[in-house]
């Protein structure tokens, strides 16, 4: 569904206000929700120190999106995102710059898992400070729903499937997902500890 569970929402955000990047690419928007806290946590909330941030013409976080089930997107989340961009992600990533951060929320079940491998490497490449992945970490079979043939759960993400990317931390949330932490190639930058347990 173009959703996902709420217990991720707090442990995300507080990651995600650590690192304060100014620019955030989020593969499979879905509803928009991460859109919009990014949005209030990076931007609105700044506007305690600097009110003229309340006014979208003054916003400094870029937020951009790839979404390739147009029916999921409307009118709210064109007002949050700088850009959304419809389409199959595993192709539009390679037209696009790079970003401080590249935010994949439960989505990666929905590769195959050589896709979702090569999915990784491409942001790799594209990603200055850091990737963050969450997944369940059991695996929930499901096959298209609303129409939309990419809702079909393909793999199971483990701990082991992210150890190859260097730097990267797996922890377990809420005994139900896995955030993975992958630190960008081409920085040196501090990941942030989330208020969880790493995956044994």
């Amino acid at each position: 569904m173009p959703s996902s569970r709420p217990e991720l929402i707090p442990v995300v955000i507080n990651i995600v206000m650590q690192l304060q990047p100014k620019s955030i690419l989020e593969i499979g928007t879905g509803f928009g929700k991460y859109g919009f806290l990014f949005r209030e946590y990076l931007d609105i909330w700044s506007a305690a120190a600097d009110p003229a941030r309340l006014d979208p013409h003054n916003w400094q976080v870029r937020i951009d999106g790839i979404e390739y089930f147009p029916h999921y997107i409307g009118e709210l989340q064109r007002q949050v995102y700088d850009r959304l961009i419809v389409g199959d992600a595993m192709d539009e990533i390679d037209r696009l710059p790079s970003y401080d951060l590249i935010f994949l929320g439960d989505v990666i079940e929905h590769f195959p898992k050589e896709d979702g491998e090569r999915m990784l490497e491409k942001c790799q490449a594209h990603a200055d400070k850091m990737i963050l992945v969450t997944t369940p970490n059991y695996f929930n079979p499901q096959g298209a729903e609303y129409g939309n043939d990419r809702e079909t759960h393909h793999c199971l993400w483990t701990k082991q499937d992210f150890e190859p990317y260097p730097g990267a931390q797996c922890f377990l949330i809420a005994d139900r997902y896995n955030l993975a932490i992958i630190p960008a190639i081409k920085t040196s930058v501090d990941v942030p500890e989330p208020v969880a347990e790493p995956v044994s």
